[in-house]
Formats: C-alpha cells, structure tokens, sequence
C-alpha cells in the first residue's frame, strides 16, 4: 500500500520536515512530513523511483543525501551510481 515500507535503507529529514527514505526491495523513495501535531503517523507525500536501469529507475537503492539546495541523491547500489533529483 502506498507509504508501507518493504526494507527501507536510508532516511534523510530536508529543512521543510519532509522526511525521504530509501526502499530497497520497493527500488524508489518514499516521501513523508513529519507531524506537527500529536499525531502517530507521518503524512505519505509520494514516491519516485522504480525498477531498472535507465534515468529514474533504480536497482536496489541503499541510500540518500540532501544538499543545501534541495536535490536529492539517492545511491543506486546495484547500476553503480548516484542519481540526482530535484523535489
């Protein structure tokens, strides 16, 4: 289901408290907020990412990494890089 986690790998929290985690066997991000309230549950915001070898796809990602400027990195274990993407 969407925001249900299958191995996450990585987390990173950017300066709007959106929190992005790297799912390996989901081969994408899954984007949350974290609550400002008293709530349990973070808000699932989306995702990116799929299975494979070309621009946006991934082969079993293991981690990610926010600059100052919002781009996010993520590790493409398996295709032997690092991908850049703006959210």
């Amino acid at each position: 289901a969407s925001g249900k986690f299958g191995l996450p790998r990585g987390l990173v929290i950017d300066g709007s408290a959106r929190i992005f985690a790297v799912d390996t066997t989901a081969m994408g991000v899954l984007v949350f907020r974290d609550p400002t309230g008293p709530a349990d549950e973070l808000e699932f915001l989306g995702a990116f990412g799929v299975q494979g070898i070309g621009d946006g796809q991934f082969a079993f990602p293991s981690a990610v990494a926010i600059d100052t400027r919002g781009h996010v990195y993520v590790a493409d274990t398996f295709n032997d890089r690092v991908q850049l993407w703006s959210y």
